[in-house]
Order: C-alpha cells, then structure tokens, then sequence
C-alpha cells in the first residue's frame, strides 16, 4: 500500500495535523467494527454449514486442526486488505490507489 506514488501536482490543502483527529479514530474504530461483526458471523454461520464438525483436541495439546482457525484467518486477511483499500489517502497528496499495480495484483490474487 505504501508503494502508491506522490502526487505529481501539490495541492493547497494541509495534511492532518493531529494523528489521532476525531476523523480518524471514529474512521478507524468503525472499520474495526465491520471487521468484527464479519469475523463473528462467519465464526457463527459457520456451524450451520453441513461440512462443519467441531474441533477435536489432541492428547498432547499441542495443536488442535479446527476449520474456525482458517476461516476467520482468511476473513481477517480479507477485511485487513480492505481497511488498506478504505484508509488509503489519495487526492491531493498522493495519486489514487488504483495506480499501485503491485497491489492489486496481490489484492485480486489472493
């Protein structure tokens, strides 16, 4: 996401002053508030699902294989790129998201 180029022309306006504005925390929390209730949907709608069977441990417990693991790892990667795409700053300080290749390319084939 960093790989996004300046802008070519300098805009008028300032950046942020404060790095903890009002803004951007209510813009932070609520992008964590979606992640959240995506990630707990997901952990509920799963046990619904006929291929769902619940984790076994092993004797040991070293390592229990359990499907909610992978699951709510893949959402969570999915919604982190998201919040990337969603808190990225364009105009007028740096040029659209759009124009970081290396980005999307590993954004649609992931």
């Amino acid at each position: 996401m960093a790989r996004t180029e300046p802008n070519e022309k300098l805009g008028k306006e300032k950046p942020e002053i404060h790095l903890f504005s009002l803004n951007i925390i209510i813009s932070v929390l609520g992008h964590a508030l979606i992640a959240f209730l995506f990630c707990l949907f997901i952990f509920i709608d799963s046990k619904n699902q006929i291929w769902f069977s619940p984790p076994k441990p092993n004797s040991d417990y070293t390592s229990t294989l359990s499907i909610y693991g992978t699951i709510l790892f893949l959402m969570s990667q999915f919604q982190t790129l998201n919040v990337a795409i969603a808190l990225s700053v364009g105009n007028p300080f740096r040029k659209s998201l759009f124009t970081n290749c290396n980005f999307f390319h590993f954004y649609f084939h992931f």
